[in-house]
């Protein structure tokens, strides 16, 4: 068999001990996948350690490469961090490239903190191909999250501009994403790297629908995070970090019309959250900020639970009445996926990828909120809730038909092929013309 390209993939998080949002989740599915899928094909991932040690995990053909962020006992900033990646992955690529049989190597970096900046911006060869996925690139976040930037998050979006613009080809789970990307980070250039659009893969394996009935889940969710929820209630679930690009002044706003409307209703939201100490360039409000959005007679029903696992997640879902959606400029929210696989009724904001994501042939696969009426959100999702509180047919109906479109569009049997005939064919066309591979050089 004809030895096929290497995979290197670079991340600031992984699936497994660093979930700190869809990046991870979505490269850590996909790898296992070529793992499995392709078990000749040797896949690297380069990410950040858990803890202060730097080691490595190896799971057949997939090696995972997890990078200590602590020096001299203390976390480093980002910047000195994207150093360590920079220095590690050189040195990989000195190794693996020096070798004239090598069947070449494609390099796919997560746009997010531009870690392979500089490596991007020094590899000329043709025996590599330089993928840059687009999540959501900070410039984009910084917008709708109405950040106030740092000089930390100044030099993220320089290494996000310089690793985009130095890229072989721009992969992007959707449309909205990608010209989004092309029109605020690499406004104005000439010459951008060619395009691709590849969705994520679904984690099919990990979101079949829970054998948990709505009482066993409501128990599952008190264990989880300590919060008690009323069976009896109305339960509308929210799944996201809790971030204004993730509909907090929509859902803020909707709360006493739709608790108005339906008295015994509860809001739950389950994601990441902010705390006192702890500031990210996503934006994040802590608990007090989100409530203070919240009439007072409202507050005990809206449930704020913090991060559940993932590998836990699945037997939380089956808990709500409804699942809301409304993002405001997502790219390709896990999250769809996940309330998809399991069958639940959702109510979305058709807005940014989500609409790449639910819409089938001729209608979307879910309850919507029209984007073209954005002063009259909130009052759409109290009139949905109110809907499917008093006539849940339509929501289950259309909830069965996603999930059959999820499995169709996005599972990793269908998804990994193309993405990797896509780069292997990206790859053929660089290297037509191939030079001999030339030693790089420590950055600066």
């Amino acid at each position: 068999m004809t030895p096929q390209p290497g995979l290197i993939f670079v991340t600031s998080e992984d699936d497994r001990y660093l979930v700190k949002g869809g990046i991870g989740t979505a490269t850590g599915v996909l790898t296992d996948s070529i793992r499995d899928l392709y078990p000749d094909r040797r896949v690297d991932w380069i990410t950040e350690s858990p803890t202060a040690a730097t080691f490595v995990e190896r799971e057949g053909s997939l090696t995972r490469h997890y990078l200590s962020r602590t020096e001299c006992g203390v976390r480093m900033p980002l910047s000195r961090f994207a150093r360590v990646v920079d220095d590690y992955l050189r040195r990989m690529l000195d190794q693996r490239l020096e070798d004239p049989n090598s069947p070449g190597l494609i390099i796919e970096a997560a746009d997010w903190e531009g870690l392979a900046s500089a490596v991007f911006r020094d590899l000329d060869g043709d025996e590599s191909l330089k993928v840059a996925r687009l999540h959501t690139p900070l410039a984009l976040c910084a917008q709708v999250n109405e950040l106030a930037l740092t000089a930390e998050d100044n030099a993220q979006m320089e290494r996000e501009g310089v690793q985009l613009s130095h890229s072989d080809l721009l992969s992007a789970p959707t449309g909205f994403v990608l010209s989004r990307t092309l029109e605020t980070v690499l406004a104005g250039s000439t010459d951008a790297p060619p395009t691709a659009v590849i969705p994520n893969c679904a984690d099919v394996a990990g979101f079949l629908p829970s054998e948990n009935g709505q009482r066993q889940a409501l128990d599952h969710l008190l264990q989880a995070t300590g919060i008690a929820v009323p069976e009896a209630a109305f339960k509308i679930f929210v799944l996201g970090s809790v971030e204004y690009r993730k509909g907090v002044r929509i859902i803020q706003d909707a709360i006493p019309k739709v608790f108005d409307s339906i008295p015994n209703c509860h809001l739950v939201w389950i994601g990441h959250f902010a705390s006192s100490d702890q500031l990210t360039a996503n934006s994040k409000l802590p608990p007090e900020a989100f409530y203070s959005g919240i009439p007072e007679r409202w507050r005990s029903q809206v449930h704020l639970t913090g991060f559940i696992d993932h590998g836990d997640l699945h037997q939380v879902l089956p808990g709500a009445d409804l699942f809301a959606v409304c993002y405001l400029a997502d790219n390709f929210p896990g999250v769809v996926l996940e309330i998809a696989l399991s069958e639940q009724p959702v109510v979305a904001l058709l807005r940014g990828g989500v609409r790449e994501m639910i819409m089938g042939r001729d209608r979307p696969m879910a309850l919507v909120l029209d984007d073209a009426l954005p002063d009259s959100i909130s009052e759409q999702l109290r009139a949905a809730a109110n809907q499917h509180f008093r006539d849940p047919t339509e929501g289950k109906t259309l909830a069965r038909k996603l999930r059959l479109h999820v499995l169709d569009r996005f599972s990793p049997d269908t998804v990994t092929p193309s993405l990797l005939a896509t780069y292997d064919h990206h790859l053929d066309r660089k290297r037509g013309t191939a030079r001999p591979w030339a030693r790089l050089r420590p950055s600066a």
